[in-house]
């Protein structure tokens, strides 16, 4: 997240119940949910490796998935690198990305499971705050969850100006998905060229 998990809530004066972070890499923003005491959580991340890493970062009161999320059940190939810690791993083929970032070089694919945010095994009264950091896969983690986010007040997501990697959502086409859901656009912070993060809300917020 551009800008920290406690810092975000504390600037919009949101009133958050639990969060579900999908992609969640090696857990490293679990320390920020710790920060605002946000006691339901679930991290969703699809490589196994980093997925182990990160089991080893959060308590054992979070709900923890080792999947791909999108809209379909199925097995895809998922792009993955460790140039950059596999931060910029990706359902999608990169594609732009491999211009504006030269030096994160992918090492190819591996199999992973995929299945819809609606079909996880969770309790959805618990969790108000949808976080995502997919790399241009919002668009379909949104289409595969719409039960649960008809339960969601905020979410923050990663959005992409241009075609970062192939067939990704832009910006647009996620705002425009979740003002149909309900929500309206709250905040973008551009955090370079191409992609940057988004704030949506059901409510008018405060702040800001």
């Amino acid at each position: 997240m551009i800008c920290p998990f406690p810092d975000l809530i504390k600037l919009y004066d949101m009133s958050v119940t639990g969060v579900i972070h999908v992609g969640a890499h090696l857990g490293w923003e679990y320390k920020y949910y710790a920060q605002a005491r946000v006691r339901n959580l679930v991290m969703v991340e699809p490589n196994p490796r980093n997925y182990a890493s990160m089991c080893r970062t959060v308590d054992k009161h979070t709900v923890s998935f080792n999947v791909a999320l999108g809209n379909k059940e199925d097995w895809v190939d998922y792009w993955v690198e460790d140039c950059n810690a596999g931060q910029s791993n990706s359902v999608l083929r990169p594609l732009r990305h491999l211009e504006i970032c030269p030096n994160i070089k992918f090492d190819g694919t591996i199999r992973v499971p995929m299945t819809k945010l609606d079909n996880l095994v969770i309790d959805r009264t618990k969790y108000n705050f949808l976080n995502m950091d997919t790399q241009g896969y919002e668009l379909e983690i949104l289409k595969g969850g719409v039960e649960v986010l008809k339960g969601v007040d905020y979410v923050y997501t990663e959005v992409n100006a241009k075609d970062v990697y192939e067939n990704c959502a832009t910006e647009d086409e996620v705002t425009s998905f979740l003002r149909e859901a309900g929500f309206h656009l709250v905040k973008l912070w551009w955090d370079a060229r191409y992609w940057g993060d988004a704030l949506y809300s059901r409510e008018e917020l405060k702040g800001g």
